[in-house]
């Protein structure tokens, strides 16, 4: 209500939607655009620190932002508050992936103008979606081509093959994007 828009204004906020199926990076380049505008509209005043919070997803766009756009967010200076983020990847993104995951086989279950196989195939085809997969640093498993030979509509070689080097990109840029003086992370259960 009115206080989220009274923080708006007088915490100089400016939310960042963005589309989950596309692919990390890109969006990263999209947030630092959206911000370099945000200044340039006014909306950001250049004399005061810029803050980030995110959720989930966006906690890796954010973090894909600093990699990518280091100085900017050197520039930036603020702080970044990460909410219950998939900072290794989500067995989520493996269900889904599987058809498994509950909520998209209700949809496809009630989506009257496509098959189960034609809406797996759509979602299936989200460069987002892959990067949600756990990081093979830590779940090397998933990445055996092997295990997606049953699932004819996931992209192995064209998506799969690709999230390892997401990960690891995040992983090797840890000391940027993962700095205990400007970032708090925050997770929780139920």
């Amino acid at each position: 209500g009115w206080y989220y828009a009274l923080a708006l204004e007088w915490l100089q906020a400016a939310p960042f939607p963005y589309d989950w199926r596309l692919s990390v990076n890109d969006t990263a380049d999209k947030l630092a655009a959206f911000v370099e505008e945000k200044f340039n509209d006014g909306t950001f005043d250049p004399n005061r620190v810029v803050h980030f919070v995110a959720h989930s997803m966006g906690v890796l766009v954010v973090r894909s932002f600093i990699r990518q756009h280091t100085d900017f967010w050197r520039k930036l200076n603020g702080r970044f508050v990460m909410l219950g983020t998939p900072n290794s990847g989500s067995f989520a993104a493996i269900q889904t992936l599987m058809g498994r995951n509950s909520l998209v086989k209700t949809i496809a279950g009630v989506l009257p103008f496509q098959s189960k196989a034609d809406w797996f195939g759509i979602v299936n085809s989200f460069p987002g979606l892959y990067q949600l997969c756990p990081s093979k640093l830590i779940n090397p498993e998933v990445y055996e081509k092997a295990i997606w030979e049953k699932f004819p509509d996931v992209a192995f070689d064209g998506q799969v093959q690709l999230v390892p080097k997401f990960h690891q990109d995040l992983y090797d840029s840890r000391e940027a994007t993962v700095d205990a003086n400007r970032m708090t992370y925050i997770a929780g259960v139920g």
